[in-house]
């Protein structure tokens, strides 16, 4: 009975660590359509999604902004309807559509209308930047890590603890007009 009190608490403390090496941010593109104090609406550009869909997300004291280079406040970044926009969320946080980082161009737009064209590059636009690993790298990687204890009674029955994990991974870097790759499954 003691060894699996111990199996179910190293069980517990290696799903933490699980679950917190696999949050996974997803970042979402767009173009502002209203401002609140603490929250955003964006227009959202995807080319699978026709029409294109409006989704409002969150902002609390926690969410980073960086307009350009520079990390500013949420008050200080002032933020314009029409303006393109990188909503970062962290997909483990518990807090439904809480961006956990904006990313904003250098400058703002000229007008306070919306663009309707955002989304889309028209001639003589500067594409807004977007930082990039520097190593030119892009690691991808999803696994799980859970343990399994199976006690079958009566007299043939038995018992054991495994622990059925998996982790795969793709690195991928560019190359002049080739891609080198290399993809990894641990189970």
């Amino acid at each position: 009975m003691r060894n699996f009190v111990v199996y179910v608490c190293v069980w517990m403390f290696v799903s933490a660590l699980a679950t917190a090496a696999s949050a996974q941010e997803m970042t979402h593109l767009g173009t502002v359509v209203a401002v609140e104090a603490t929250r955003i609406q964006v227009r959202l550009v995807d080319d699978t999604a026709k029409p294109a869909e409006t989704r409002w997300f969150t902002v609390d004291r926690t969410t980073r902004v960086k307009r350009g280079d520079q990390v500013v406040t949420y008050v200080d970044a002032k933020i314009t309807k029409g303006e393109r926009i990188a909503v970062l969320m962290d997909m483990s946080n518990k807090t439904a559509m809480l961006a956990s980082e904006l990313r904003l161009g250098v400058g703002q737009p000229s007008s306070a209308t919306p663009d309707p064209h955002a989304g889309h590059q028209m001639a003589g636009q500067k594409p807004m930047d977007m930082p990039m690993p520097s190593s030119g790298w892009t690691l991808m990687q999803d696994g799980v890590v859970y343990g399994l204890f199976n006690q079958q009674g009566g007299p043939r029955g038995g018992r054991e603890f495994v622990v059925p994990n998996w982790w795969m991974g793709m690195l991928n870097k560019q190359a002049g007009r080739h891609q080198i790759g290399l993809n990894a499954m641990f189970s």
